[in-house]
């Protein structure tokens, strides 16, 4: 397999924590704005990304901003401008006024990219492939073939794009793709893995980014992964990087922990529909969910207390609750707001949440865009003191959320919480 060396490297200075979470999200931000349509806002951007920075990723634009109010609003207006649907916006790390300002223009929370990373010095394991197949660099033929695989994950409709970014001979090399491909006497087999590797950074401080490895499930548990992984790793190094960095699942974890990847932290996204991307909320809708989150009670309107909804389709009480805003909630409860049971609990106002359970209004409520109910909230808190509470009160057991269609039982058991599972299946 070929691969590229760059020579006349010097010793590296040690890197830290903070260095690592920064250059893999450098990767990350030039590895999105190179496989969406190149249009990036604002145009011309170059690295570095700051402390606090966001990377917002539409179908057909990137853009970067800080999380100030203006920067936003004006990144999603342009945004809104391309053909994007759906926005993922990726932070480094937690950034608490990034979630205000986009949680208060209609975005919701989704996943938390857990940051690892590898050294490259020194020597790399040489896995065994329990299997018929051979690891290839990804050639312009393999096209059709990548486009009949169906089964391996984060093969998607880009896959495409990402393969001429890998063997258009006019770029400079960059980025490589690895296939696993079944071994037959006559011809190339299926693809039945894929992993990805992007470089960013100077010649003397070169970082690879790992992205979008999967493996096909029929073949899982036969080292293919882990080979991919090695083989991404070796030719990072060769090309004079000096660490691997990638976010990893949950279930990945464990798997590269085995391969001397470290954890150097958590960073955080938020999802905004398309729908909401192109009708935004109103600067009194914004206005008001921000001043929720930042306690500013003497600036609350009390027809705010009437409202049945935030932008992000969480009620005023649990938008108050998420930022820890006590005394907010208190003000909600003078004036009458709806009684969200499960962010009163967790919040402390365990006797107002009670009260609450034992009025049919709010005891079966269904809430959010999931549409859960009290109950759906407690399993997925793994809280057993509010369940008992809920089914004490009488809580119907047969409610199904929107999202998953499924009901509270099914819930504890999807989560694993047996405990839980147990209580509800005594109720009923």
């Amino acid at each position: 397999m070929p691969h590229i060396r760059v020579p006349g490297l010097q010793p590296s200075p040690p890197i830290t924590t903070n260095d690592i979470i920064s250059t893999m999200f450098a990767n990350q931000a030039d590895w999105l704005m190179r496989n969406v349509s190149g249009k990036v806002h604002p145009t011309g951007w170059t690295p570095p990304i700051g402390p606090g920075t966001l990377v917002l990723a539409g179908s057909h634009g990137v853009a970067v901003t800080q999380p100030d109010a203006d920067a936003v609003d004006d990144t999603l207006d342009w945004l809104g401008a391309t053909e994007s649907a759906d926005v993922l916006v990726w932070s480094a790390t937690a950034n608490p006024v990034a979630e205000m300002r986009l949680l208060a223009r209609g975005a919701r929370d989704s996943f938390r990219p857990r940051w690892m990373w590898r050294p490259l010095e020194g020597p790399l394991p040489e896995p065994r492939i329990e299997a018929d197949v051979d690891l290839v660099l990804a050639a312009a033929r393999d096209l059709h073939a990548l486009r009949a695989t169906t089964n391996v994950p984060y093969v998607s409709d880009q896959i495409g794009k990402v393969l001429d970014i890998a063997t258009d001979p006019g770029l400079p090399r960059r980025t490589w793709m690895v296939l696993a491909r079944q071994r037959r006497r006559f011809g190339d087999g299926p693809v039945v893995g894929v992993g990805i590797l992007h470089l960013t950074g100077d010649n003397g401080d070169l970082a690879g980014g790992l992205y979008n490895l999967g493996v096909d499930p029929a073949w899982q548990g036969k080292g293919i992964g882990t080979a991919l992984t090695t083989t991404i790793c070796r030719i990072a190094r060769d090309a004079g990087a000096r660490l691997v960095a990638l976010n990893a699942t949950p279930s990945g974890e464990r798997i590269y922990r085995q391969l001397d990847f470290a954890v150097a932290g958590n960073g955080q996204t938020w999802f905004l529909p398309g729908p909401v991307l192109r009708n935004r909320p109103t600067r009194d809708q914004v206005a008001a969910a921000e001043t929720i989150a930042s306690g500013e009670v003497e600036r609350l309107d009390p027809m705010i207390a009437g409202w049945q909804c935030l932008p992000n389709g969480e009620s005023p009480i649990r938008f108050a609750a998420r930022f820890g805003q006590r005394e907010t909630i208190r003000w909600l409860l003078e004036h009458d707001a709806d009684l969200d049971i499960a962010p009163l609990w967790t919040a402390g106002f365990r006797e107002e949440a009670t009260r609450a359970a034992r009025d049919e209004r709010w005891r079966n409520r269904q809430w959010g865009p999931e549409a859960r109910t009290p109950l759906h909230d407690a399993v997925c808190e793994n809280d057993s003191a509010l369940v008992r509470m809920l089914l004490a009160a009488g809580a119907d057991l047969t409610i199904r959320d929107s999202q998953w269609q499924g009901r509270p039982l099914e819930w504890a058991n999807a989560l694993g919480h047996p405990d839980l599972a147990e209580l509800i299946q005594a109720a009923m």
